[in-house]
């Protein structure tokens, strides 16, 4: 299943009739692509944010690598234990945090590694459409430290919070009743793979996703306001069923395609309303252990949009994104775990791309500043959760420019902008330090879509 891939990078691929005999042809690997010139640093560049020292070639893994010690669910509980709010003060003006260098071009860049992108393009060997995950080491673009090739039907749906495991769907069968899946994990460091079929009959909406380090969530069941979702724990090989009365959501979730999002502890649900059905709130709060109703979100808005709340990695706020349809004035709102409102932000067309850094010390977005050129433009932003400080990082977002990640070690933040709407368009891929705002771009020929950031090959 594994082998010696481009360059010094490795290759997984998985292989069909017809595809493994005589004659069989292999793709370009990317370094044999085009490949843009890159602009050499000036005099007075910044020094890379960490230095670009070479690395030796990654070795190849073994056809039955040792497992590594995974999470459990009861850890996760200890880990995730609900602190009390910090006293947080109200959120500041503004602050630029602009670095006074120049971006640094380059090439390669210990920074890249671990950056994960979603490469689909045409194969003329083939004749058929290609999707591959690509994780970059220190090489970027040019030699992948590993390509997953072929990886089923929906490629790549998920991350794990600790940013260790990679998730896949492939529809097995399908009628229009239900749908069975197979959702497939893996260790892109390992290689080791745990997989487990489902049969859904909820909406297709969301396909599955992690809560937490140590539990994959599938929704199988969506009948009228009853839920079911399975709680796989793939580590430890047990699962469990929790079915649940979403009172009040209503047509809620066929409207607006939000489904229902559990806490990372496994003890909250948050769901979407009907504001007719839930005394004009447009999202309910339910204990998953006991199915009370602990409170309710209202925006105090006549025509509110339901976008997905998104819960910080340890499990104590949630931040919503406030937004009406015919009205550019939003909001981004934070709740802590008892439903008391933390911040209240006035954020004009803003709200793209909501990403927690995986500390949950800071949540990263995009605010809409006015520009004298494109009339408005979109500026990488963060609120820092412990002061309340809103930084703007000086680095605007273009045609594709979402989703933003964060690293694994909370420090720096990466966009990946497509430059111009053409068949092959170009694109910039921006890394920029949190706390020093130094920002290293690498050029592409080819843009391809930011899927995530995971724990870097061969460390």
């Amino acid at each position: 299943r594994s082998g010696p891939g481009p360059g010094r990078g490795q290759r997984r691929r998985r292989h069909g009739p017809g595809r493994d005999g005589p004659g069989k042809t292999h793709r370009p690997a990317p370094r044999d692509r085009e490949t843009a010139p890159q602009q050499p640093p000036t005099a007075g560049s910044p020094t890379p944010l960490l230095e670009a020292t070479p690395t030796p070639g990654l070795s190849r893994p073994t056809a039955t690598p040792s497992p590594t010690p995974q999470p459990t669910l009861q850890s996760l509980t200890a880990t995730l234990a609900v602190s009390p709010t910090p006293s947080l003060v109200p959120t500041v003006a503004v602050q630029s945090k602009c670095s006074a260098a120049e971006p640094l071009r380059v090439e390669e860049s210990l920074l890249l590694r671990g950056l994960v992108f979603g490469p689909h393009f045409w194969d003329e060997n083939t004749r058929t459409w290609v999707e591959q995950t690509w994780i970059l080491g220190q090489e970027g673009f040019r030699a992948p430290a590993l390509i997953l090739d072929d990886l089923e039907d929906l490629g790549l749906v998920d991350i794990s919070p600790n940013r260790a495991w990679l998730a896949y769907i492939d529809f097995l069968a399908e009628d229009e009743n239900s749908t069975i899946m197979k959702v497939k994990l893996l260790n892109p460091r390992t290689l080791e793979e745990k997989e487990r079929v489902f049969e859904s009959r909820a909406p297709l909406v969301s396909f599955g996703e992690w809560v937490n380090d140590a539990t994959f969530l599938v929704a199988t069941t969506a009948a009228g306001e009853m839920y079911e979702w399975i709680l796989w724990e793939p580590f430890t090989d047990q699962e469990q069923t929790v079915t649940l009365e979403l009172t009040g959501m209503g047509r809620a979730l066929e409207i607006f395609h939000t489904v229902p999002v559990l806490d990372p502890t496994l003890s909250l649900v948050v769901y979407p309303c009907d504001r007719h059905q839930c005394g004009g709130a447009e999202y309910q709060v339910k204990s998953l252990t006991t199915g009370e109703s602990l409170w309710a979100i209202d925006f105090q808005t006549s025509d509110p949009l339901r976008n997905r709340p998104i819960w910080s990695p340890d499990g104590r706020f949630l931040a919503v994104f406030v937004s009406e349809a015919f009205n550019l004035n939003h909001l981004l709102q934070i709740y802590d775990r008892a439903g008391t409102l933390v911040y209240n932000l006035a954020l004009p067309k803003a709200g793209i791309s909501l990403t927690w850094a995986p500390d949950s010390q800071r949540l990263a977005f995009f605010r809409t500043v006015p520009d004298p050129v494109e009339e408005v433009v979109r500026v990488l932003t963060y609120l820092e959760l412990q002061d309340g400080g809103i930084y703007d990082l000086c680095l605007t977002d273009a045609a594709g420019a979402y989703p933003i990640v964060c690293s694994p070690d909370s420090t720096k933040l990466a966009i990946n902008a497509q430059l111009e709407y053409a068949k092959n368009s170009h694109a910039l891929l921006s890394i920029v330090d949190i706390d020093t705002g130094e920002i290293v771009q690498v050029y592409q020929t080819e843009w391809h879509r930011l899927k995530g950031w995971v724990k870097p090959i061969g460390e």
